[in-house]
């Protein structure tokens, strides 16, 4: 965590990583989140993500990635993530899902 008290805003980072060995090959999964928000307006923040997974297998590669943003503001939350499939480091597919969100203050 990063404290910026002049701006008076802080940063978080968090990553984790594991990995599991099977008779068929070995999955390996990685990601990490940051979050930023400032004092002064908490409605407006933003979190960031990154996620892949990565599955060798004896004759290929299969790689799962993942990139998220969520966002806001005083009346809407924002998202985004992207999710990508890779066959031995080629594209073979790719998905986008986007969608504002309003906020209910309830």
């Amino acid at each position: 965590m990063t404290r910026d008290e002049v701006r008076q805003a802080t940063h978080v980072e968090w990553r984790g990583s594991d990995s599991t060995q099977y008779p068929w090959g070995k999955r390996t999964h990685h990601e990490q989140l940051t979050y930023d928000v400032e004092d002064k307006h908490p409605e407006i923040n933003v979190v960031r993500g990154d996620s892949d997974t990565t599955f060798q297998l004896k004759d290929r590669s299969l790689l799962y990635r993942g990139h998220l943003e969520m966002r806001s503001d005083q009346k809407i939350f924002y998202y985004s993530y992207q999710r990508e499939l890779l066959e031995n480091g080629r594209l073979i597919r790719q998905k986008t899902w986007q969608d504002a969100i309003p906020r209910n203050h309830q």
